[in-house]
């Protein structure tokens, strides 16, 4: 491809003024909406299907009393669990995009930890998302593979978001080395 053609998104320059924009990377500051979206879609289809009727049992050769989803302890947990992930990942996000915002309105430069927590905060975010939407999935039972039910398509989304170069794994190891002093040997952001 000829260079005329490509851009850094490292040097990508803006010409609008604004705190916002005097982070070049701030599409990214994006991403980690679209699994949170998607987890909260995937848990609202369960507190739906909560009113369906479980999978009928027995026991000793005696049918149990029938009850609904939501009346199902393993479902009760994964709908609890799913929902603490969901909030405990849009926490971090929120904190993580806070603090880089007060540094840019502040006039002070983005530091390279903080290039890095922008990183992590959204490797973080997809893989509690990714978890949450796995449980909620599991919880349903059978019905949830079927190509027309919401949580089938949830858990085809979030899987493939996992493989964009944003959401990348490097960013648990960059971050770590800078924790660690270390020098960064490699910025996505």
């Amino acid at each position: 491809m000829p260079e005329e053609r490509t851009f850094s998104y490292q040097e990508l320059k803006f010409y609008r003024s604004g705190s916002l924009y005097r982070f070049s990377l701030n599409i990214f500051l994006k991403f980690g909406g679209v699994p949170l979206g998607v987890a909260r879609a995937a848990l609202d289809a369960l507190i739906e299907a909560g009113q369906r009727l479980a999978r009928l049992t027995t026991i000793g050769g005696q049918a149990t009393p029938s009850r609904t989803l939501r009346e199902e302890a393993f479902v009760q947990d994964a709908a609890g669990g799913a929902a603490a992930m969901l909030g405990a990942a849009r926490a971090y996000l929120f904190s993580t995009i806070g603090n880089l915002r007060e540094t840019l309105e502040a006039g002070k430069e983005v530091s390279l930890y903080q290039r890095a927590e922008v990183q992590m905060v959204h490797t973080q975010v997809f893989a509690m998302c990714t978890e949450a939407v796995e449980l909620i999935y599991k919880a349903r039972g059978g019905s949830a593979v079927y190509a027309g039910n919401v949580l089938d398509r949830c858990l085809r989304d979030i899987v493939t978001m996992n493989q964009h170069v944003g959401d990348s794994l490097h960013a648990y190891a960059m971050g770590g080395r800078l924790l660690l002093g270390l020098p960064v040997t490699e910025l996505l952001l």
